[in-house]
């Protein structure tokens, strides 16, 4: 049990040490928040979903034909269960009395900071595990997957899935899989640009010139660049791969970051001990259902 004592944590009651460096860099702001759909359900043990879909087009009919019928199909179903985080911290009374730095004060403070990067590595680990099939959708495949099944009459699969680093090339190859793109009884769908594009820091240098630069830079005689203005770009730090990036379609993406139990802190004492205690948790859900609105490559 990690108890924050006098003994262990010496630095913080010397009298010749004039100061205690702690933690004192700027991070992130959120950014899986902005990008998932956040929503709140607290009543639930459990979410699950399934697939039906819709009618195709109508047939002509000839004088005197009778009408043929169509019907709904139905798909697979999936369910997940809220996990809960947290973590406890305590420090002993003669600590806190004997803290000349005050860092002791700052404990609820830093619990937030865990908390909050927690999120960020929950709800990124959606695109971190979209590779493979650790996370899974309604049909069974990853988030990103060769072969898609669709579930109307007709059959066949589709592909959200690009191989290869973000490039001029395979930012055109992702905007055409939405230009592309099909509902489960083949009808087009309509995803058009801005889209958004998420990827690593060190992609970023890329993304701003496929975004931002009117002429293609690889050609020499000043031919346009037609991807400038298709995207807005996020620098993600929390992907595992440096070279993964995912193209977004931002209101049809299934990402969802759904709350259970929000944050909740609760400070105490310890009766036998004296010692003081914090404790930080929250119950709380990363996933997706649906692949369509999605398409990445891991580079």
């Amino acid at each position: 049990m990690a108890v924050m004592s006098a003994a262990r944590l010496s630095q913080l009651w010397e009298k010749d040490l004039t100061r205690e460096f702690f933690d004192e860099y700027e991070r992130w702001p959120a950014i899986i928040t902005d990008v998932a759909h956040v929503t709140t359900n607290d009543k639930d043990h459990y979410i699950k979903e399934g697939l039906m879909t819709s009618f195709g087009a109508a047939p002509q009919v000839y004088d005197g034909q009778a009408f043929p019928y169509d019907a709904f199909y139905q798909g697979p179903e999936k369910i997940v269960y809220f996990n809960e985080y947290g973590f406890a911290a305590q420090a002993t009374r003669v600590m806190m009395e004997d803290d000349r730095q005050d860092v002791m004060k700052q404990i609820a403070r830093e619990q937030a900071k865990a908390m909050a990067y927690t999120i960020e590595l929950q709800g990124w680990d959606l695109i971190n595990s979209g590779f493979g099939t650790s996370r899974v959708g309604l049909d069974s495949q990853a988030l990103f997957a060769s072969a898609h099944p669709m579930y109307g009459p007709q059959g066949g699969t589709i592909s959200n899935l690009l191989t290869g680093s973000l490039s001029k090339l395979n930012i055109q190859a992702a905007i055409d899989k939405y230009a592309n793109l099909v509902n489960e009884r083949n009808i087009p769908l309509y995803a058009m640009p801005p889209f958004l594009l998420l990827c690593h820091p060190q992609n970023r240098w890329m993304a701003e010139i496929l975004g931002g630069s009117e002429f293609d830079p690889d050609s020499a005689g000043n031919a346009i660049n037609p991807t400038k203005g298709k995207f807005e770009f996020k620098i993600v730090p929390y992907y595992t791969s440096t070279t993964e990036w995912a193209l977004l379609d931002r209101t049809m993406h299934d990402l969802r970051w759904i709350w259970r139990r929000p944050i909740k802190y609760e400070p105490s004492v310890d009766f036998i001990t004296g010692n003081c205690l914090w404790k930080a948790h929250m119950r709380a859900l990363a996933t997706f259902f649906h692949w369509r609105g999605c398409v990445g490559s891991a580079g």
